[in-house]
This record gives C-alpha cells, sequence and structure tokens, in this order.
C-alpha cells in the first residue's frame, strides 16, 4: 500500500513538472499570447484602461504618461513600407506635426519610429510587422510637466517587447 502511495505520488509530481514546464513570466512583464507579444512597463507604473483599439495600456504613478500597445492583423501582401506611409498620413491628418522619424529595430525586426507633438502633447510611435501582424508602441505625455528623461524611460521599455509568434 505505501509502494502504490509513493508511486502516485512520484507519478503526480512528474506530471505536476511537465504541465508546469513552460516558460516562466518574468515579473513586471506583460503577456498577450493572442496577439503574439510581451512588454515590460517601468517599476511602478499600472495597467489602466485602453482607448478604443489599444490591447493594453500602462500609466505612470502621476498619472502623466501613457504608454500603449496596439495591435492590428495587416491585409495580406501589404508591406511594412505601405504600412508606414499610411501611418504617416493619417498622424498628418489628425494634426500632429512630426518632429523626427527613423527607422528602429524592435526584437531584431526592423520597425519605424515617429516623434510627433500636438500642442505640448508629445507621443512616440513606434511600428513593427511580423508577418501579416502589426503592432505599434505608442507613449504619450505633456512635454512641458513631464521629466526631461522621459523618453529614455519610453524607449528602455520598447526595446522590453518580444514578439511570442
Amino acid at each position: 500500500m505505501r509502494r502504490r502511495i509513493a508511486m502516485f505520488l512520484c507519478v503526480s509530481l512528474l506530471i505536476c513538472m511537465v504541465v508546469g514546464c513552460g516558460s516562466p513570466k518574468e515579473p513586471g512583464r506583460y503577456y498577450d499570447k493572442t496577439k503574439g507579444f510581451s512588454i515590460k512597463f517601468p517599476e511602478g507604473w499600472t495597467k489602466t484602461k485602453s482607448a478604443f483599439g489599444v490591447t493594453v495600456t500602462f500609466t505612470d504613478p502621476e498619472g502623466r504618461v501613457k504608454l500603449g500597445v496596439q495591435y492590428q492583423k495587416i491585409a495580406s501582401g501589404k508591406t511594412f513600407e505601405e504600412l508606414i506611409k499610411v501611418m504617416r498620413s493619417f498622424m498628418q491628418q489628425q494634426g500632429f506635426k512630426i518632429i523626427e522619424e527613423s527607422e528602429t529595430v524592435i526584437d531584431g525586426v526592423d520597425g519605424y519610429w515617429f516623434g510627433e507633438l500636438q500642442g505640448t502633447n508629445a507621443i512616440s510611435y513606434y511600428i513593427v510587422m511580423n508577418g501579416q501582424d502589426s503592432y505599434a508602441i505608442m507613449a504619450t505625455y505633456d512635454k512641458d510637466s513631464t521629466d526631461e528623461n522621459m523618453e529614455e524611460v519610453i524607449e528602455a521599455s520598447v526595446a522590453t517587447f518580444k514578439f511570442l509568434k
């Protein structure tokens, strides 16, 4: 009888170990397996209600900076260059003044970055495609009332973006 109980416990432990063998989640990192990404937000930031179409948004402790990720499936055959062109046009139509833009790399994939202003609101907008999945990582803040190093904080978070697919 003891042998059966010991065998049962060993098998149960083995099953638990095998089932739990997925990669461990990193503390402070947001995971969205359905959309195929993860990102680490700055310590102390909290998940807040997202605007329509935004997958997840985090806000700094003072409530002055929002950092979010938006996901969209792109129609087959559309290129990353077309996506950049559409985004640039859309931002300009919405009254954003693009003050800087450049190529970047996000999780080893070519991406693009726009730095924009709308009044005193600054926006950092990063876009990247992985297959037909497009991701926009965007941050908004008031340039006049935010720490000077906020761009560095945003860039550090963008650098943690990882594709899960």
